[in-house]
């Protein structure tokens, strides 16, 4: 290393002296159109390394940063929009990209309590929605989900209870933990084939009617339909067989629609449940 330091010592006192006679052997023109062509060079390395003054955004910013009506985190050329800050209602349509970058995440609690907003739109850039992040936005009657959304956190829209219309695209495997809760305005819902899992609380108190389970679904978790006082009839798939003994907690007056010699006959069986033949669903 020492030696590299000597060389780089050596070259520069040599090119020192050349540029300093080089300097000498020059008339004034000449040195007018070098003191020019420093001027424009220091010029374009400024506008090049200022700091900008508008909302464009580094794409490794670790930091949330403002953009726009968002305030966002930026990794990998991917943006996680981890707050909406905009004074908007009605309809919003989250775009699809920021500073040219895809925003692939609305993070955790990003729309929570915009109790102005009915409707919003999440573009098809979106692969996941985490925990809380339309809780308790209690105008919110309208949520057009992608199929590009693969996966959903805990109470996304939990205390949304004017939401009424939601598509889930087929992407989605879970139906997490108080996903609805307390959706007092779902009356129905239409659950993709994809469906595997229902955890717990999951449509808690909400105002599901009919609910029609599709046949790979594989469990049904604690008390996800339970305090459901609007629900009259649900149709359990054949193969359904672990469903958690509160399920239905409190949720009154409704009946299984089933199979003979399934696991649905079973349980409505063993907890006292109205049911009849899945045959008969309609």
């Amino acid at each position: 290393m020492g030696c590299v330091t000597v060389i780089g010592a050596v070259l520069g006192v040599i090119l020192g002296i050349w540029f300093i006679s080089f300097l000498e052997s020059l008339n004034l023109v000449q040195w007018l159109v070098i003191l020019m062509l420093f001027g424009l060079g220091a010029i374009a390395l400024y506008v090049l390394l200022k700091p900008s003054s508008g909302t464009s955004v580094s794409n490794t910013a670790s930091e949330p940063v403002s953009a726009g009506d968002y305030k966002i985190i930026v990794k990998n050329g991917r943006v996680t929009i981890v707050r909406f800050i905009s004074v908007d209602s009605g309809t919003i349509e989250i775009p699809s990209m920021i500073n040219n970058m895809p925003v692939r995440v609305i993070g955790a609690g990003a729309f929570k309590d915009c109790k102005q907003m009915e409707k919003v739109m999440i573009p098809g850039s979106v692969i996941e929605i985490q925990d809380n992040a339309f809780q308790n936005c209690s105008g919110l009657r309208e949520v057009v989900m992608p199929s590009t959304v693969k996966k959903l956190g805990k109470a996304v829209f939990s205390d949304c209870r004017n939401l009424s219309n939601i598509n889930l695209p087929d992407s989605i495997t879970n139906i997490p933990e108080k996903c609805f809760y307390y959706c007092k305005e779902l009356h129905a819902l239409s659950f993709p084939a994809s469906v595997k899992w229902i955890d717990g609380q999951a449509f808690a108190e909400s105002g599901l009617r009919n609910v029609s389970l599709p046949e790979g679904i594989q469990k049904i978790g604690s008390e996800a339909f339970g305090y459901c006082r609007s629900l009259r009839s649900i149709l359990i798939p054949k193969e359904l067989k672990d469903i958690a003994d509160d399920a239905f907690r409190s949720t009154w007056s409704f009946t299984i629609y089933c199979y003979g010699n399934s696991y649905g006959l079973e349980y409505a069986r063993k907890h006292n449940i109205n049911y009849k033949n899945a045959e008969e669903w309609s």
